[in-house]
């Protein structure tokens, strides 16, 4: 080959790579914000209706001003927790109907379906470990102590089986940058599309956590980490001999996408300070 045509190519999918990685990260991070503000607000909401005061703070949310009685626990921290569950299903329905369209704002649909299922059966895993969330429900619920380690097991396989589903709706966003996949290319292909936009993603929540990142005993930042067991499915089995060729709805080929949105990189960015910003001090409800 051509050693300037050979550097050329090289140089193309470096540039590939990096958008790949820039732009879904963030809406990884777009993602997470509308998964944690939400599934938040739901439980302060449905702590008014019981007669709870509530502060809502970036990070998270602190309830007083009523006695936690096993009613209550159930009531907020099992039904309330599954909103979350109800936002995965909902984005993932969303996510299969819009794929097919060449469109980066199906990768928001995607994160929210992957950070929404680690949101709740991370809180079932974690909250095995430190009695909070749906762990505390399940208490409350008065579950044997083996049913409840047996369902948090179980949280780690469902995560894992999930990320193995989700290989393939993951391949087939491809077609935002790629006209064919190599199969050589996937493994590569899912690591710059999930992977590293994730440990860049943790690495910002992190940081916008400071100084009070340890404000709830560090329950969020595990819960978060739990994304790591349906990542670790995704990886299973994903090397294939075949190469997969994209083509739109008329038969032509796609024309890949390479470009970042500038604009976007920077109202996220300035949203999230504003944001952090407002609920520094908390608003109280």
């Amino acid at each position: 080959m051509n050693p300037f045509l050979s550097k050329s190519l090289a140089t193309n999918n470096k540039k590939r790579s990096k958008n790949i990685i820039i732009n879904s990260f963030i809406y990884f991070v777009i993602a997470y914000y509308i998964v944690a503000f939400s599934a938040n607000l739901f439980i302060v909401l449905l702590a008014k209706i019981v007669g709870f005061d509530a502060e809502f703070h970036f990070n998270g949310f602190r309830l007083s001003g009523q006695e936690w009685t096993a009613e209550a626990i159930i009531f907020l921290y099992f039904f309330g927790n599954l909103f979350s569950l109800f936002l995965a299903y909902f984005f993932h329905r969303k996510y299969r109907k819009q794929r097919r369209f060449r469109n980066k704002i199906n990768l928001l649909y995607l994160w929210i379906y992957i950070l929404a299922m680690c949101w709740f059966f991370g809180e079932l895993i974690v909250g095995a470990i430190f009695n909070t969330g749906l762990n505390s429900a399940f208490i409350a619920f008065q579950l044997p102590y083996f049913l409840r380690v047996f369902m948090t097991f179980a949280g780690i396989f469902i995560l894992i089986y999930s990320g193995y589903q989700a290989q393939k709706q993951v391949i087939i966003s491809a077609h935002l940058y790629f006209t064919e996949l190599q199969g050589s290319e996937v493994k590569k292909f899912l690591s710059n599309q999930i992977f590293k936009p994730a440990l860049l993603g943790l690495g910002v929540i992190f940081l916008l956590k400071l100084p009070h990142i340890g404000q709830y005993h560090y329950v969020d930042i595990i819960t978060l980490l739990t994304i790591g067991f349906m990542i670790a499915g995704l990886f299973i089995r994903s090397k294939s001999e075949f190469s997969i060729q994209f083509k739109s709805r008329n038969g032509d080929l796609y024309k890949p996408d390479l470009s970042i949105s500038k604009t976007l990189v920077i109202a996220v960015f300035m949203c999230l300070a504003l944001l952090r910003i407002t609920f520094a001090g908390g608003i109280t409800f």
